[in-house]
Parts: C-alpha cells; sequence; structure tokens
C-alpha cells in the first residue's frame, strides 16, 4: 500500500500550489490561471530522502471554446 497525503495553498499571485508526499518522492505542482481561457503547470518530482529531481514537466492547457 502507498501511502500519500497532499497539501495545496493558493499563493501571493494566486498560482494554485500542490505538494504530494508519497513513500520515497515528493512531487511538487503549480498551476498558473494566466487568462480565463489558458493555464500553465509545473511539475517536479524529487527523491524524498536527498531532494534530488527525479522529473520534471511543463505543459499549457487551452479551454475549448465553443458558440
Amino acid at each position: 500500500m502507498i501511502h500519500t497525503y497532499s497539501n495545496y495553498f493558493i499563493d501571493k499571485q494566486e498560482n494554485l500550489n500542490i505538494i504530494t508526499e508519497y513513500n520515497s518522492t515528493i512531487s511538487e505542482e503549480k498551476i498558473w490561471f494566466i487568462s480565463k481561457h489558458l493555464r500553465a503547470r509545473y511539475s517536479l518530482i524529487k527523491n524524498k530522502e536527498f531532494g534530488s529531481p527525479i522529473q520534471t514537466s511543463h505543459s499549457s492547457e487551452i479551454r475549448k471554446i465553443t458558440n
């Protein structure tokens, strides 16, 4: 069984931050709400014991707008 828990908060720039701890890793995510229809996401997975990065990613998401 993998025990996990997450903490989240909105920072001063109104970005959503999510930190999730697993048995041996920590995942840190930051989500920027750039506009009503655009957001960007950055994530970092790192080793819990040493803090060394394992994987990083960045993406942007566009909301589909229909008339």
